[in-house]
C-alpha cells in the first residue's frame, strides 16, 4: 500500500493491489478520529481538504490486513 502525494493538500490517493471492500480511518497523534469511510476500486482517493494542517495517521483495513501510514496535511 502506498499513498501520494505526501504532503497532501486536497486529495490523498491510495495505490494497492487490494482495495476492494476496504475501510479507513484518519486520526491525529492523540487518536482523535477526523474521518472514516470505505474505499474501493472505483474510489481510491480520500478528500482531506477540510483537515487542519498537521500530521495524521491513515489506518487501512484491507481484506485480512491492517496498515497505518503517516501523512502530512498542508
Amino acid at each position: 500500500m502506498s499513498i501520494y502525494p505526501n504532503p497532501v493538500i486536497d486529495n490523498l490517493n491510495l495505490k494497492s493491489r487490494i482495495l476492494q471492500n476496504s475501510t479507513f480511518k484518519i486520526y491525529d497523534i492523540q487518536c482523535k478520529i477526523y474521518k472514516e469511510g470505505h474505499i474501493g476500486i472505483e474510489k481510491n482517493s480520500i478528500a482531506v481538504r477540510s483537515l487542519e494542517t498537521g500530521l495524521y495517521l491513515l489506518q487501512l483495513h484491507l481484506a485480512a490486513d491492517q496498515q497505518v501510514i503517516r501523512f502530512i496535511k498542508n
